[in-house]
């Protein structure tokens, strides 16, 4: 009799173990503490926030963007993704939708006028390439990471409805 039991085991097993080296893989491509957070919570956690996508971790060349191409109800984050003159903390690339997600640590970001001009800038030319923008900040990122995946969540469903 076959042990179908020991079976599904060995098969999640592998699963786990391939989404765990996926996932290290990513965050070795984070430049920040919080990146490297967010990028956990963004693979562990999306497909809890109604959406139920496949979520894989993208690494490839600058010269790959435009070949990015999810499958229906998937999703490919992209850590440092190349976005024109750019280089976003995060694409999410999906057949519904192409986001950016920059994570804004205070050293980096509003601390002068001059920080702030050039977020805006650059979400204004993302904006206009046909990318939903989002900026948390470090705060943001450590204390309410379900928040985050409630606001990421309604843009995801506000695209499908549309």
């Amino acid at each position: 009799m076959t042990d179908y039991n020991s079976i599904i085991d060995t098969i999640w097993a592998e699963h786990v173990e391939d989404r765990r080296f996926s996932l290290e893989c990513g965050l070795e491509l984070c430049e920040s503490p919080i990146e490297k957070i967010l990028l956990a919570r963004l693979f562990t956690d999306l497909d809890l926030i109604g959406t139920g996508p496949r979520v894989q971790i993208y690494n490839f060349s600058e010269d790959d963007v435009d070949d990015c191409r999810p499958g229906f109800n998937e999703f490919f984050i992209w850590p440092q993704m190349p976005l024109g003159k750019y280089r976003v903390d995060f694409g999410l690339m999906s057949t519904r939708g192409n986001f950016v997600i920059e994570c804004d640590g205070h050293d980096f970001h509003e601390r002068t006028k001059k920080q702030a001009a050039r977020d805006r800038s650059r979400d204004r030319w993302m904006t206009a390439a046909g990318y939903t923008v989002f900026r948390f900040t470090g705060s943001e990122i450590h204390a309410n990471d379900a928040q985050l995946l409630n606001d990421l969540g309604r843009a995801i469903s506000n695209l499908e409805s549309a």
